[in-house]
């Protein structure tokens, strides 16, 4: 058991529980001293180096909120660069295919006109080859005509007088 220690009245320089002494004057100074040493050397420190690494998490923080809003923004703008570049690529395929699908009709119309023209200009030597040749056939039917007549008849025909008969007989 622990007694309490009362001093007797008769015993000189005895110290109680609350007398304030010298002594405990002294141990107090020298608390306080201790406490504003540990706070000067360590305790201030440490809250300055703790309140500089808040001041860093929360710089990172914001660095880090500040990067995630640039890379939304950047990948909103590459998004949108993309989409343009797509509607563009599709816009220019049809505009290659409108182009070769008109240069394709217009090399068709040039190969037809050309084949009509050749094909007209042939019919036109058809006809005038025809023509040479039917009139070179009437040439030659009143000739025979003429010569035939001439030997029925036992004499000569003027041919020129009667080419004109013969003419008329061939259905000129």
């Amino acid at each position: 058991m622990i007694a309490a220690t009362v001093c007797p009245s008769d015993v000189p320089n005895c110290a109680g529980l609350l007398d304030i002494n010298l002594t405990f004057v002294v141990e107090l100074v020298l608390f306080l001293v201790t406490v504003y040493i540990l706070w000067r050397l360590i305790w201030r420190p440490v809250i300055v180096i703790l309140e500089s690494r808040d001041q860093r998490l929360e710089a990172g923080r914001q660095a880090a909120a500040e990067a995630e809003r640039r890379y939304t923004e950047g990948l909103a703008e590459v998004q949108a660069t993309l989409d343009r570049a797509r509607t563009e690529a599709r816009d220019a395929l049809a505009a290659a295919h409108r182009s070769a699908a008109t240069g394709a009709e217009e090399v068709r119309a040039a190969a037809h006109l050309e084949a009509r023209t050749i094909t007209d200009q042939a019919l036109a030597e058809i006809r005038a080859e025809s023509e040479i040749a039917v009139a070179s056939l009437r040439s030659q039917a009143q000739s025979l005509a003429v010569a035939a007549a001439s030997r029925l008849l036992g004499r000569q025909l003027d041919e020129k007088h009667y080419a004109g008969i013969a003419a008329e007989a061939v259905g000129r």
